[in-house]
């Protein structure tokens, strides 16, 4: 198969991190983010302070992207989270983690890396 199919070949994000869609995570929000964070090498006030570092805002997306699609948050509600205003700033966000995910670059393994935790996750 050549370079070109194989792109369009490639698993779904959920299904190569052994996931099904409609799964919501037992895990506490704040707890994901220090999942994120610890994945990504920072500290969960650096990640939410208002910085463009390229590695901030990567962890930022990834925490945006998890908040939108696993757990069914609306924009305005990612926004919050993220101590943003607008929620333009969460798709932008979210479509950049997407592709990320979908060419497996290096946000894409750390999003794998931490979706296997936060999935993994049982409550104590």
């Amino acid at each position: 198969m050549n370079a070109r199919l194989a792109k369009l070949y490639k698993p779904h994000p959920y299904l190569y991190a052994g996931l099904k869609n409609e799964d919501i995570p037992d895990m506490p929000i704040k707890h994901m983010m220090e999942v994120v964070a610890k994945n990504f090498g920072i500290t969960v006030p650096q990640m939410l302070a208002n910085n463009r570092k390229p590695h901030l805002v990567n962890a930022r997306g990834v925490i945006a992207y998890f908040l939108r699609n696993s757990y069914k948050l609306k924009l305005l509600e990612v926004a919050k989270h993220l101590k943003k205003t607008d929620h333009t700033t969460i798709q932008n966000l979210i479509s950049k983690v997407d592709r990320s995910i979908s060419n497996y670059d290096s946000v894409g393994k750390k999003y794998h890396a931490c979706a296997r935790e936060i999935y993994n996750y049982k409550a104590a």
